[in-house]
């Protein structure tokens, strides 16, 4: 018997926003399948979809819904996001950081479109598989996933399966500029943005967005990257050379205060200056008070502090977290499909299910406060899966009962479920 044939009263504004944003005959499916993916444990491979959803009985119909061309799951990533970030009731001036990073996942498939040879930095090999550049919004200590998008390589665009999906070939960083630039202008106007990404996305067209658009960032820049230092005359040198010249003279220790109530002692100095398609930056040189590595911080705003931009780029640490969990709790690497619109979709759909079950938490009664002047805090993400769980297993037990006819037999069973409790689990935090 299918599990998933309702939606549980506390989603259906969540719903409606998806489904506003897809078409007509795609609402059903779509939404099924957000849902599916949050409740299964295990793998999200086509077997353990079909068991959970009553779209219809061919399994290879579930498969084919995910590679039409003509269902654009993507588009409506970014209208959900919008949706949870205004029911937060934001005031205006509220920091939003949005997160832009990367991620692989490595398939065996050799068929599969869009695949290719890449370096995989955790393990220093190259690797055959897919790329995704990925953005996400940190808003009041919740991650929420904003952009996902799948990168094709240019031979890929270039053949004859790319030219009929009407792909030109972008490239991560590219993309990611793109993605920077779909923030809704009101938000722009209202919000302060603060732009975070690693040193594989410090270049030029992600620069000149965010310069364009009249935002912050912060990044980590190369050692290799050329450097030139206010005072120094307009000489140019480089950051690997200046920075322990500059760390060591002018380094003061600072505190760092994370998320989870740790503080951690840090070595830090800056120096104001310019870079390559970087004008007017202030550099902040790091590293752990025990000793390291020294990590070179570049920002566009020279009113920051280092302890700021410390503290602003730790923030950039949360979106390994969001791949974390939607890597292993909702199997965003689960995909069987040798489409490129299949793999977008399907990465699309986690991306869906994890904004899901963050509504979930966030206009669920149950918060808890670590102190009164704190937001409440988000339960884990596998506790938010067992309470949704729960939430459509009730739904399944009323759908049962509207089914049957006999009144005697209606109410024995009602009264065997009358408590929702009973069938809630406890939601952990």
């Amino acid at each position: 018997m299918p599990i998933v044939d309702g939606t549980p009263p506390i989603l259906h504004r969540f719903f409606a926003v998806l489904a506003g944003a897809v078409r007509e005959h795609q609402r059903r499916t779509v939404v099924a399948l957000v849902l599916v993916y949050a409740i299964t444990f295990g793998k999200r491979n086509l077997l353990s979809i079909y068991q959970q959803v009553a779209l219809d009985r061919i399994r290879q119909r579930i498969c084919a819904a995910l590679n039409n061309p003509k269902v654009r799951i993507s588009d409506s990533v970014r209208a959900t996001a919008k949706f949870i970030v205004e029911e937060m009731q934001l005031p205006e001036g509220e920091e939003i950081f949005l997160i832009l990073d990367p991620t692989k996942k490595a398939k065996r498939g050799k068929k599969m479109q869009a695949a290719h040879w890449f370096h995989d930095s955790s393990s220093k090999r190259k690797v055959w598989g897919h790329q995704f550049a990925f953005a996400a919004l940190r808003v009041r200590g919740r991650t929420i996933p904003w952009a996902v998008e799948l990168f094709a390589p240019r031979s890929f665009c270039d053949g004859a399966a790319g030219q009929a999906l009407g792909l030109r070939y972008r490239s991560l960083q590219k993309i990611s500029a793109d993605m920077i630039g779909s923030l809704p202008a009101e938000w722009r106007r209202k919000y302060r943005i603060i732009v975070l990404f690693d040193s594989a996305l410090f270049v030029k067209p992600v620069l000149e967005v965010v310069e364009h658009l009249g935002l912050t960032y912060v990044s980590r820049a190369q050692s290799n990257r050329a450097f030139w230092p206010e005072g120094w005359r307009g000489r140019k040198t480089h950051l690997e050379s200046c920075r322990y010249q500059i760390h060591l003279s002018d380094e003061k220790r600072v505190r760092i205060k994370s998320d989870a109530g740790t503080t951690e002692i840090f070595r830090a100095a800056y120096r104001d200056g310019k870079m390559r398609d970087a004008e007017k930056v202030r550099v902040v040189f790091s590293c752990r008070d025990r000793g390291g590595k020294i990590v070179c911080l570049v920002t566009n705003d020279r009113k920051l502090s280092p302890k700021q931009i410390l503290e602003t780029y730790a923030q950039r640490w949360w979106i390994e977290v969001l791949f974390k969990q939607l890597k292993g709790l909702l199997g965003f690497g689960d995909y069987q499909t040798r489409h490129f619109t299949g793999v977008w979709n399907h990465a699309s759909v986690v991306a869906l299910a994890h904004q899901q079950l963050t509504f979930l938490g966030v206009a669920s009664p149950e918060k808890t406060r670590r102190r009164a002047h704190e937001e409440s805090k988000l339960p884990r993400i596998a506790a938010l899966q067992d309470r949704l769980r729960s939430l459509v297993s009730f739904e399944k037990v009323e759908h049962l009962l509207r089914e049957v006819r006999s009144p005697s037999i209606r109410e024995k069973l009602g009264a065997l479920f009358r408590v929702p409790q009973q069938l809630l689990l406890p939601m952990r935090v």
